[in-house]
């Protein structure tokens, strides 16, 4: 039995390492060898970009984009084209000529820098709004991953990073619905209800709390602590599950489930490694 429970783990070590590779949130980053300033003590705040000038969008060709924003800081910044633009940008978005495409393809005469998308977008942005049900639906498409969020005052939560990213930047609502929180945070109820703010209490009673809470994916809720479900640790869980199962039934054809098992870590190996190569070209 040891000897199975080494084969099956060194299985699927070797193809979790193979096939699953991180895939990178996409978030402002200011790299300082570049030229443009610093856009990150702005970030968090709506601001636009007139595109009227040629070189208001200067595109480079190792794909640093350089924004001027006249909006109170005549200033030129510091953008990437992969990751802080809205993908209907993309392929305008090119120099020399990109102000002129952009108003000319789209019909704009500005473009929005979004604060909880975190990139710029032809409308002006406004805070999304989800449903538990909604992020319940939607997260649970994943057995294994990392989410985190910020809660305010009403118990609402702003999704800050979700392994699907479709919802970084939305507010989950609750209204006080403790069914989706752990345990310990039913208290969230009678706080709502009294009117006493939520992330204040927290911060006040619970040591832990570090200003977000975490997606428990194997419990299927929001918690205090920090949580982290890699693709490897949810395989390596699988195979002492299947461990078990061969303990405690003994007259089971090894062979019968082993197979299986090792078969199922390839096609899903396979349908990541799409997903990921798919997100890159987006």
């Amino acid at each position: 039995m040891k000897k199975v429970r080494i084969i099956i783990l060194f299985m699927t070590l070797f193809l979790g390492m193979f096939f699953f590779m991180p895939v990178g949130v996409s978030a402002y980053t200011y790299n300082p060898d570049k030229n443009g300033q610093d856009f990150t003590p702005y970030k968090n705040d709506i601001y636009y970009c007139e595109l009227e000038e040629q070189y208001d969008i200067y595109v480079k060709e190792d794909g640093t984009v350089l924004v001027t924003i006249r909006q109170g800081l005549n200033k030129q910044f510091q953008f990437h084209k992969e990751t802080d633009f809205s993908s209907a940008f993309l392929p305008y978005l090119f120099s020399p000529g990109a102000v002129q495409r952009l108003r000319d393809v789209f019909g704009v005469d500005k473009i929005y820098w979004n604060p909880w998308q975190q990139l710029w977008q032809l409308e002006y942005p406004v805070e999304e709004n989800i449903t538990a049900v909604d992020w319940i639906n939607h997260i649970s498409q994943f057995d294994f991953g990392f989410a985190y969020g910020e809660i305010d005052y009403s118990g609402d939560i702003l999704i800050v990073e979700e392994t699907g990213h479709e919802y970084e930047g939305y507010w989950i609502e609750y209204s006080g619905d403790v069914d989706w929180f752990e345990p310990e945070l039913a208290i969230i109820e009678q706080l709502v209800e009294d009117g006493v703010s939520v992330s204040w209490y927290l911060e006040e009673n619970f040591e832990d709390f570090d200003g977000y809470l975490y997606w428990n994916f194997e419990q299927g809720y929001w918690q205090i602590e920090y949580y982290e479900l890699s693709e490897l640790d949810y395989y390596k869980q699988r195979v002492e599950d299947l461990e078990g199962l061969l303990v405690n039934n003994n007259d089971i054809d090894i062979i019968k489930w082993f197979v299986p098992l090792v078969v199922i870590i390839i096609v899903v190996g396979v349908f990541e490694s799409i997903k990921i190569f798919k997100r890159r070209d987006e």
